[in-house]
């Protein structure tokens, strides 16, 4: 009778749906197992990770692993704590988070994927994005991003439901006239917080910001959650001290952004896309600047709504579009050399008022310490009428595979063919004359703990570049940001492989849109604009004891200009993949590199200038990169060479300085597989020479 009633009061009394307190959407979420006050002024949720829904998680996500419900629960899921508590003044708007911040109510998400769900601001004064990152259309990308947006709304509507606090408004957590107010810098880079403002709403409105610790703190967790601390360090010492300023005449509808670029009111976007409502702007080219990521047009309506507030009246975009001009453009700001869109028809292509990128390749691979690599070649065209300078913002890098594995650019020799942006140290060795285009070369790395799924279809990639302006010999200005956006890129396929739309005519040379491309037609070549590379030929042998997979390229470099043509090899830069994804190193690291001949070298501060071509000369350089494997492995069928070479001038035998970096990449090409033999012994594949041999020492001790 006894287990009947047991069964009975099962049935009678079924068990409530699980409450959870999210870290973010596909993580494993703490369960909540105590909780009070629910819609109150003292609202307390109590949450931990438990057994149950470690098995359900880990048989999606970690299916091989035994070890991985134990791991988890004891660890705490994504989250990484023992025991999770919210907490919640339901009434003020406040909000004690599970990451152990405090935010406040204000309003809902008005579009994207948390349409019409509690929208939480932090005391720094920014809102952290849906899931972190929210795509130019507001679809999530960061499913795995942790105590972003989805995770607050949660949260909030655990502790206090739907319904909004009574005096969310008066919700204060400092007693600071600007709190909470902050100017939108770039995409998914930490925002100043509002530290002054005078004249808002006036002909002569004023906001100063600054950067605090604490959103510099939380940017750093975001980018770089393997190096917080130096992250901060490095910020803080690049940030911290700066004032940002914007200014705008709210009567005649222009404004000046805290990367003091000049704007004209363009009227009103609609509800295509996001943004409808908010303002357009029309930058000192002409053009309007786009609400997409990568124009950044919705960080300037941020800016101007903070120093000006409230609805854009008709009178007022009628006066700024017959307020008097600024001076004219002066001849170093950047004019579109054509209206056609230079992505129409490409994938994997972004696109602002004077540049557009494209990747042109992209490949996996795996070193040996399990250590997981992408490398993304990106061609950059110049759009505009004047040169472009740009470069890469330090730690701005970031690929995500399809499980969330997030690889980033660790340090600058992950970018070839670009200098990088930090701090005041800059590296313009990236320039584009009008209509020219130029590879660069991002090597993103995750190390692989050994238990995380390993995702293979597809990585969404980001980075920021930015244009500095030379305000004097050596000395530059920097000025607008572009945050770039390629989704759900494929690994080595054909598909990746695509033309760059030319700027010029259609024949014109990848860099130069003076001639044609001198590499037309031709797989194993290279067309750089100062010179033409072609691979002559390239072997694989096996050599040593091991076996070793040696790979020899001949390349032959002609000077395509009419002055004489100094070059070097960027030290430690080569790399060849095969088309299973392994690589073929220069050396070993800790080594000195001595991979290539008959080309001087580029390491740390010396450059080697030997390697000097004459006007229309051409010379052969030899690299040689070798893979240790087992000896079964089988050899690749095609391969893919990347290499950077640096353009120098040589100011006197004592000074030399790289004026260029050229990133080479030698796409689906293959080796002549040669094996080590004695003289006279014909060529053959190398497995099949290798086999023959021993299957002759075999018949030799038979006969014996």
């Amino acid at each position: 009778m006894r287990f009947v009633f047991v069964l009975i009061c099962i049935v009678m009394y079924p068990a409530f749906p699980a409450e959870y307190l999210p870290v973010c959407e596909k993580c494993l979420n703490p369960r909540i197992h105590s909780k009070s006050g629910a819609r109150t002024s003292s609202a307390s949720a109590d949450a931990k990770v438990v057994q149950e829904d470690a098995v359900t998680w880990c048989a999606t996500n970690r299916p091989r692993d035994p070890y991985c419900a134990r791991e988890e629960v004891t660890n705490g899921g994504d989250g990484g704590r023992k025991s999770y508590k919210a907490t919640a003044d339901c009434s003020a708007g406040i909000l004690n988070s599970i990451d152990g911040y405090e935010y406040r109510y204000v309003g809902v998400w008005p579009d994207g994927p948390g349409r019409g769900r509690p929208m939480l601001k932090g005391a720094a004064g920014n809102i952290p994005r849906w899931n972190s990152i929210v795509s130019g259309r507001g679809v999530a990308r960061a499913e795995w991003a942790k105590f972003g947006g989805y995770s607050l709304a949660g949260q909030w509507e655990v502790l206090c439901g739907t319904v909004p606090p009574a005096s969310a408004q008066s919700a204060q957590t400092k007693p600071v006239e600007s709190e909470g107010e902050w100017l939108a810098s770039c995409f998914r880079c930490p925002a100043p917080a509002v530290t002054s403002k005078t004249g808002i709403g006036t002909a002569n409105a004023v906001a100063d910001a600054r950067f605090s610790a604490t959103e510099i703190k939380s940017s750093c967790a975001e980018t770089d959650p393997q190096n917080v601390a130096a992250c901060v360090r490095r910020e803080m010492a690049e940030r911290g001290n700066k004032t940002y300023r914007a200014t705008a005449d709210c009567t005649g509808g222009r404004i000046t952004t805290i990367d003091d670029q000049h704007y004209t009111l363009a009227g009103i976007w609609d509800n295509s896309d996001i943004g409808g409502g908010r303002t357009k702007w029309r930058g000192a080219d002409g053009q309007i600047v786009g609400r997409d990521n990568a124009s950044g047009g919705l960080a300037i309506s941020q800016q101007w709504e903070v120093l000006c507030p409230g609805p854009v009246s008709n009178a007022l975009l009628s006066s700024a579009a017959t307020v008097p001009g600024r001076p004219a453009v002066p001849a170093q700001v950047a004019t579109a050399t054509t209206s056609a869109s230079a992505c129409a028809g490409k994938r994997y292509c972004e696109e602002s008022n004077t540049f557009a990128a494209i990747i042109r390749d992209f490949r996996s691979s795996t070193l040996p310490d399990s250590t997981r690599m992408v490398s993304a070649t990106i061609k950059f065209l110049n759009k505009t009428n004047r040169p472009l300078l740009l470069g890469y913002i330090r730690s701005s890098g970031v690929a995500i595979d399809d499980q969330g594995n997030r690889y980033i650019l660790p340090t600058p020799t992950n970018v070839r063919g670009m200098g990088e942006i930090g701090g005041r140290e800059f590296d313009p060795k990236f320039t584009l004359q009008p209509g020219q285009s130029a590879d660069t070369r991002f090597e993103f790395v995750w190390r692989w703990n050994g238990r995380d799924i390993i995702g293979h279809k597809a990585w969404d990639i980001e980075l920021a570049v930015r244009e500095p302006n030379e305000a004097a010999p050596g000395q530059y200005r920097f000025g607008a940001e572009h945050a770039l956006q390629f989704r759900g890129v494929p690994s080595a396929t054909a598909a990746v492989s695509q033309s760059v739309p030319a700027a010029t005519a259609p024949t014109a040379s990848a860099t130069d849109p003076r001639r044609t491309d001198a590499c037309e037609g031709k797989t194993r070549c290279f067309d750089a604009g100062a010179f033409v590379t072609e691979i002559g030929s390239g072997t694989l042998t096996r050599e040593g004891t091991y076996q070793d997979r040696v790979a020899r390229l001949n390349l032959l470099i002609r000077n395509m200009g009419d002055q004489p043509l100094p070059l070097a090899y960027v030290a430690k830069s080569s790399v060849l993949t095969d088309n299973l994804g392994r690589r073929f190193f220069w050396g070993t690291a800790g080594t000195y590199d001595t991979s290539a001949t008959g080309i001087g070298k580029v390491e740390a501060n010396r450059a080697d200038p030997q390697f000097t071509l004459a006007p229309g000369e051409s010379r052969t350089v030899t690299f040689t990169l070798r893979r240790r494997t087992p000896k079964t492995d089988p050899d690749g069928t095609s391969y893919t060479f990347n290499v950077a070479l640096a353009q120098l001038e040589v100011i006197n035998p004592q000074q030399v300085r790289t004026t260029r970096e050229h990133s080479l990449a030698f796409t689906d090409f293959a080796l002549n597989a040669t094996a080590a033999a004695p003289s006279g012994t014909p060529a053959n594949s190398g497995q099949q020479t290798i086999r023959d041999l021993s299957n002759a020492i075999r018949g030799l001790g038979k006969k014996k």
